[in-house]
């Protein structure tokens, strides 16, 4: 569930969002002792919910229409209720930014303090970012360098949020084997583990192979830099052996 109010005069912009998720019985792990030893498991509990805001006040173009400012502050509260178990945790964060662009060249400053997550009894630290991206445009040629992943995470849940189907390029290889398992986590903030997801290696390759999963098996799979992953949205089903998101066509 997603709520936002845009408000915009001249230079100035303010956008409020909030955000609300709630996974009943979900699958996330427990912590039990047992022989005066502690145990990590994981199993069916209670139920997760999470509950956002922020606000982003942004001014700009100024300075000859060059310079652009933003600055974000937000809150995630995190509910987690498990067989043997209740916690709550709040994160407070924030980000600001300064861009400039010139003709056809874009640079961009930002910081951000840590985007924790906590789910069952796991809470998973953030970082603190600073970045720094340059990019140049020259027809259709671009070349740039910088993008981190706090904005990747941004991209997959807002599109999460928006209930879109998402696909994955290039979602794992040697120096990157964590990206799609952290992908997974944060779409699974928002989605169901039993959504429909699919995999496709060296497509339109000799060799090319299909395979049907859902999001809660997809965050252990193993997948290379030749695999494509399709995340389903809540229409998403599986239809004589396909993955298929109805358009209103008849029969479908």
């Amino acid at each position: 569930m997603q709520a936002n109010y845009l408000y915009k005069k001249g230079i100035f912009t303010g956008d409020l969002n909030f955000y609300y998720s709630n996974s009943p019985n979900r699958i996330m792990e427990e912590v039990i002792r047992e022989n005066n030893k502690f145990i990590r498991i994981t199993d069916n509990q209670k139920g997760w919910q999470k509950l956002s805001g922020d606000l982003t006040l942004r001014v700009g173009p100024i300075i000859k229409r060059i310079v652009s400012l933003s600055v974000t502050g937000g809150v995630n509260r995190y509910i987690s209720e498990g067989n043997s178990y209740s916690h709550t945790y709040n994160n407070w964060y924030y980000r600001a930014s300064v861009m400039a662009m010139y003709k056809k060249f874009m640079a961009m400053f930002q910081i951000q303090s840590s985007y924790n997550r906590f789910i069952g009894e796991l809470l998973k630290g953030g970082e603190n970012i600073h970045m720094f991206m340059f990019r140049y445009n020259q027809g259709k040629f671009a070349v740039g360098a910088g993008l981190t992943w706090e904005k990747i995470e941004q991209r997959l849940r807002g599109a999460a949020a928006g209930d879109f189907c998402i696909v994955l390029y290039n979602p794992s290889s040697k120096k990157r084997t964590d990206h799609l398992r952290r992908a997974c986590d944060i779409l699974l903030e928002i989605v169901p583990p039993g959504t429909v997801c699919g995999l496709v290696r060296s497509i339109g390759r000799e060799g090319e192979s299909c395979t049907l999963t859902t999001l809660g098996e997809l965050r252990d799979t193993q997948v290379d830099m030749l695999t494509t992953v399709f995340v389903g949205n809540s229409r998403t089903r599986v239809m004589d052996g396909r993955m298929v998101t109805p358009r209103g066509y008849r029969g479908v």
